[in-house]
């Protein structure tokens, strides 16, 4: 075991790290002088266990994730392994908000601000845990600010989803053989499926026959992201997309082969900012913009908080001019004369 020999207010200290490792002692004295110097040096967390990132990972992934869906098991571990590469496999509690200001920089040069907030809200739960077992006192991302998303318009405009449905029956005609043609004709089928439904990639990829109602018109969906069964209606379209589906459905499809499809033929349209899942706001924005209350919207998209939907509640400025164009209606009997209106003493 490695001894840690430090001094504080001029009285010398010989703790126990409680590790062979000489790297991960070297990191405990490292963190210890630190805090020394910030004046935040506590001696009662020397005699504290160390634990390495890698074991916690480890313990995690095996321990805290029993309950949780594959997907999610696999984002978590995604986001783990992105967190030891960039920081190291350091001890927890030397895990402070300077190493992971450090890691948000190195991050946010690869992501942008949205999936940065997605990674930082995910971690933060999962060091929880860590608190929750004891290996560390203070969640260290509790100081780690979101980052703020340079605004910018999620939903497709109807002229900018001409030219996506251009490109897609582009991509058709110039197919060279029945196989191709097939899934560029599925791919076409599957963007005029979500626009219509607003369904997530996933739900609408694990869509069965079995989930249709064809006497309602609706389909019932039960492996909802937040474990929720969730009624779709249909409309004329999504109808004709499914009679043309057959029992099959979209399982000649898969989720990296849909999202990445999606990203080309943007490209290729000349709308390379926009993703899968921008479909799905548009199908929100275009609900709200025909005058549809948000809290309906809500419901339609399998929100459990109505936050979540305002994310969506992105109105173009031709909707804009129309509210406020009804304004002309009235007439100027309607509005007190300038002499009449007073102005009271504060």
């Amino acid at each position: 075991m490695w001894d840690v020999d430090f001094t504080i207010n001029g009285k010398r200290y010989i703790r126990s790290t409680k590790t062979s490792d000489h790297k991960i002692a070297r990191q405990v004295l490292g963190e210890i002088q630190g805090q020394i110097a910030r004046g935040r040096f506590n001696l009662t967390n020397t005699n504290k266990k160390n634990t390495l990132l890698s074991k916690f990972i480890h313990k995690y992934l095996n321990e805290g994730t029993t309950h949780k869906a594959d997907a999610t098991v696999a984002q978590e571990k995604h986001y783990l392994k992105k967190l030891l590469r960039l920081v190291g496999d350091r001890v927890l509690r030397t895990i402070t908000n300077v190493v992971l200001n450090k890691w948000k920089n190195a991050l946010l040069e690869s992501v942008n601000e949205t999936t940065f907030n997605t990674e930082r809200r995910e971690l933060h739960a999962i060091f929880n845990v860590a608190k929750k077992w004891g290996y560390i006192d203070e969640n260290p991302f509790a100081s780690i600010e979101k980052a703020k998303p340079q605004e910018r318009r999620l939903f497709m405009n109807d002229q900018e989803i001409r030219r996506l449905f251009k490109a897609l029956n582009e991509n058709i005609a110039k197919a060279k053989n029945k196989k191709r043609r097939h899934i560029h004709e599925l791919f076409k089928m599957f963007v005029e499926f979500l626009l219509c439904t607003g369904l997530r990639r996933g739900e609408a990829l694990g869509l069965a026959p079995d989930d249709i109602n064809w006497e309602k018109g609706v389909i019932y969906l039960n492996k909802t992201k937040d474990r929720e069964m969730r009624i779709i209606p249909l409309n004329k379209k999504a109808k004709e997309v499914l009679v043309a589906l057959g029992n099959n459905m979209f399982k000649d499809l898969n989720a990296s082969r849909v999202t990445h499809k999606f990203i080309d033929v943007a490209e290729q349209a000349g709308l390379g900012e926009f993703k899968l899942h921008s479909l799905r706001h548009t199908f929100a924005c275009r609900l709200i913009a025909s005058g549809v209350d948000i809290y309906t919207v809500s419901k339609l998209l399998g929100h459990s908080d109505l936050k979540t939907t305002m994310i969506y509640a992105k109105v173009e400025l031709g909707t804009l001019q129309n509210a406020v164009d009804k304004l002309q209606g009235l007439d100027e009997t309607d509005f007190p004369a300038t002499s009449d209106v007073k102005v009271l003493p504060a």
